[in-house]
């Protein structure tokens, strides 16, 4: 399991838990914040799901619904939903393909060390020998 982890301004800690903000919204503005390096690393555990499936995959972005993010205020923790889109290249047949896909990832926000860390569930692979 990847983790990616993103520091959080305090002001949005404290609009979380002052119930100023949805917690959907809390992690579109934490993502927006931290858009470059992270987003780049959780499209990388994205294509991570698509490394079988041929071709060359590719992540460029991902979006959530903030109306489909669950979260328990008590424990911090939560699941949220990424939505993206895979293209793939087929070089030797010089085919390009563009899928769309979404992945389920686990979070926690630290109020105390202002974190938010996001945990990416490896992709469940099998093996012809697991059949024996």
């Amino acid at each position: 399991m990847a983790t990616v982890t993103y520091n959080v301004p305090p002001e949005l800690i404290t609009k979380l838990t002052d119930g100023q903000t949805a917690i959907g919204q809390f992690l579109l503005d934490v993502f927006a914040v931290n858009s470059t390096v992270n987003t780049e690393l959780i499209c990388a555990e994205l294509v991570a799901f698509h490394d079988g499936d041929g071709g060359s995959p590719e992540v460029k972005q991902f979006d959530i619904l903030p109306e489909e993010v669950i979260y328990d205020p008590e424990t911090h923790k939560g699941k949220v939903t990424f939505r993206y889109r895979v293209r793939f290249f087929f070089g030797c047949s010089d085919i390009n393909s563009d899928e769309p896909a979404n992945e389920k990832a686990d979070f926690e926000v630290d109020l105390i060390n202002n974190i938010l860390a996001v945990h990416i569930h490896d992709p469940i692979r099998r093996d012809t020998i697991d059949e024996f």
